[in-house]
């Protein structure tokens, strides 16, 4: 048995592919550093002991072969095994940039099976396929022990200020609204949301299982934020668990967090143990896993409150409402569990939901899952679909419970069922979103798309000739409207992005809904192929072009001719919080030191993070102006905040940086 634990630094940008592996090789005992760039993965090389290396060919800063090549230029990296993981270089180029880096390396093309991972990590540290990385079962033990002791400890000062904000917001939220309520015991939690889903609802609900409450705010029927009274799922903890930081560590921030009154992860920062994008990335982990917990409840006092405002937050989840319920009911639903309730529907045939809206969500199923999916045509009853195959009936029974409550499919008796055509097609992979140049290119994308759209035909909608079957624009539906879903666009999409894609994926509906049936199609093309035109997306286009002046006019050096451009910007799309937010910053630039400045600046700002309490920039903007005032510690806390909405916020680094030099 090999005594010393082995630690794997991993450099992955894609948050789903870094998660699957990191958890195969904690899984494998390994010790894993996650990074999410290429820089800070450099400087987690330098400050960390480091036995293999695990990178993206294509990193934000920095891409792999580059950080590959500083490696080895290092002298505690010169005969480091490094894996080098891509799925866009071709061979030439992957061959050449290869030949830079001296071995011992490997390439792997994606997509790559977690399991080959593990297994190469052990060939190159040469572990034997019965051997562990984990030094020691006892030791483990020991240190798992010392955690569980130390647990009301590693509480932050942060989290016991949230447990607190639970109590008090579960009292004055919630006092005499109308309210919609119940057990969980009579209908679970996977009911409750499916119910809130379907309503589309906007709101918090309060759950209440003595003596743990949570609040769980939902936004057009989808979760986004949670807030809990239970210390176990405090950061510190979370961080600890999930081997991103040492228990030393925790508990050294912990005491520089009780001196400082600043927060947990702001201190882990700035002792180098850990970055922000894997502090982000713990955040999240930190509200999903006080989200799914509730999912293993079996009873317990909900109450929904539609008239809630949403909190300020820097994180929020990142899970379509399918992709929760699925998730959820992995982790906590047993087979009897799922049993209730789907009820007895063996002999049901399951038909997929007419609201393109519903049927289309991204659930992210994988292969298996996917297989099953496809079977549902109308015509096979539950029992067949359970029996098919493709998964374990368990397995096959939770999806289908899943796809229901996520209203994907509905039921319906045999007799009844008028065989759909429609065959539902497997997930494309999801969007990841960029830094903000990449998503004004989005922008323009998209709306080059929405007008290429009202320019042709329904059947050029669909990408069909005129003379195509009802068969054949079913299934160029299905295609085309998974691709097209807002799902893709992920869940920090800009209003502007979200709105130009509803209106692209509601002419692929319409033309849908116009083709297949055949006096709506007569009618059509007796008009000659006239279309009713919109205008949403001009007005987006036109208020982007003076959101990008007034840019220009702030480097040009010309503050009030930006003020004038964002204002335009706003009045022409007022939903959009990034134009809120430079417009508050022209307005202080062009006005101060007027006393009225900062207050009129503030308002915009705050308008900016009411419509979106995760731009990064309207926290940066704050920062700015507070230390302008004079107000160091409360500039700090706005330049932390930008942090958590993106860690990648190169202007909040510079500014804490020069903060806490001053």
């Amino acid at each position: 048995m090999n005594e010393q634990q082995h630690t794997i630094l991993l450099v992955e940008d894609d948050r789903a592919v870094q998660r699957a592996l990191a958890e195969a090789l904690h899984q494998s005992g390994f010790t894993v550093l996650a990074e999410h760039d290429g820089e800070w993965a450099r400087s987690t090389f330098a400050q960390r002991r480091v036995d293999l290396v695990v990178l993206d060919a294509v990193l934000p800063r920095r891409n792999g072969f580059q950080l590959a090549i500083d490696i080895r230029r290092s002298d505690k990296g010169k005969r480091l095994p490094i894996v080098l993981v891509s799925g866009v270089y071709d061979t030439v180029k992957v061959k050449a940039q290869l030949d830079e880096i001296a071995p011992p390396v490997r390439f792997l093309e994606k997509p790559v099976a977690p399991s080959l991972v593990v297994a190469i990590c052990r060939k190159q540290l040469g572990l034997q396929e019965s051997e562990v990385s984990d030094p020691s079962t006892r030791r483990h033990r020991r240190e798992r022990a010392r955690l569980e002791v130390k647990s009301k400890d590693l509480a932050a000062l942060a989290d016991i200020a949230e447990i607190k904000s639970v109590e008090t917001d579960s009292q004055i939220r919630f006092r005499g609204a109308a309210l919609v309520r119940g057990n969980l015991r009579d209908t679970g939690f996977a009911e409750v949301l499916s119910e809130l889903h379907r309503w589309r609802a906007t709101g918090s609900l309060l759950l209440e299982n003595s003596p743990v409450k949570k609040l769980v705010w939902l936004k057009e029927g989808a979760p986004v934020f949670v807030r809990s009274n239970l210390l176990n799922e405090a950061l510190g903890q979370l961080l600890v668990r999930e081997r991103m930081i040492t228990l030393a560590e925790c508990e050294d921030g912990l005491r520089r967090v009780h001196e400082s009154k600043r927060q947990l992860g702001t201190e882990l920062i700035e002792m180098g143990c850990i970055s922000p994008a894997n502090l982000s990335y713990a955040l999240q982990l930190q509200v999903e896993q006080k989200l799914f917990d509730v999912f293993s409840w079996t009873e317990g006092e909900y109450r929904f409150n539609p008239r809630a405002s949403m909190p300020a937050m820097q994180i929020a989840l990142e899970l379509t409402p399918a992709k929760v319920l699925l998730e959820g009911m992995k982790r906590a639903y047993d087979d009897d569990r799922v049993k209730k309730g789907l009820g007895n529907v063996e002999t049901m045939s399951a038909l997929l939901t007419d609201d393109p809206m519903d049927r289309f969500q991204d659930m992210g199923l994988d292969p298996e899952e996917a297989q099953v999916y496809a079977l549902i045509d109308g015509n096979k009853t539950i029992r067949e679909l359970l029996e098919s195959g493709a998964l374990p009936r368990d397995d096959a029974r939770r999806l289908v419970y899943a796809l229901r409550c996520a209203n994907m499919i509905h039921f319906a008796p045999p007799e009844t069922v008028r065989a759909p055509i429609v065959q539902p097609i497997a997930a494309p992979p999801s969007v990841t979103d960029g830094p903000r140049p990449q998503e004004r290119k989005r922008i323009e994308r998209l709306a080059a798309r929405a007008q290429e759209l009202r320019r042709g035909t329904l059947y050029d909608v669909l990408g069909v000739r005129p003379d195509a079957t009802e068969l054949e624009i079913h299934y160029a539906f299905a295609a085309v409207a998974k691709e097209t879903h807002p799902d893709r666009l992920g869940p920090d999409a800009s209003v502007e992005e979200r709105a130009i894609a509803e209106d692209i994926f509601q002419q692929i509906s319409n033309a849908h809904e116009t083709l297949v049936d055949r006096e709506k199609r007569a009618e059509y093309e007796l008009s000659g192929g006239q279309r009713p035109d919109g205008d949403e997306v001009d007005r987006i286009l036109k208020a982007e072009q003076r959101f990008r002046d007034g840019e220009a006019r702030l480097r040009q050096g010309d503050p009030a001719g930006a003020m004038e451009a964002f204002s335009e910007a706003s009045r022409l799309y007022p939903d959009e919080a990034e134009f809120h937010a430079c417009l508050g910053w022209a307005t202080w630039l062009a006005l101060s030191p007027d006393a009225k400045a900062a207050t009129q600046a503030r308002a915009l700002l705050d308008k900016a993070l009411e419509l979106n309490p995760r731009i990064d920039r309207a926290y940066v903007f704050r920062g700015r102006i507070a230390r302008a005032l004079g107000r160091a510690e409360e500039a700090e806390a706005e330049f932390e905040k930008a942090l958590l909405c993106n860690p990648a916020c190169t202007e909040a680094l510079q500014e804490l940086r020069l903060a806490r030099r001053a």
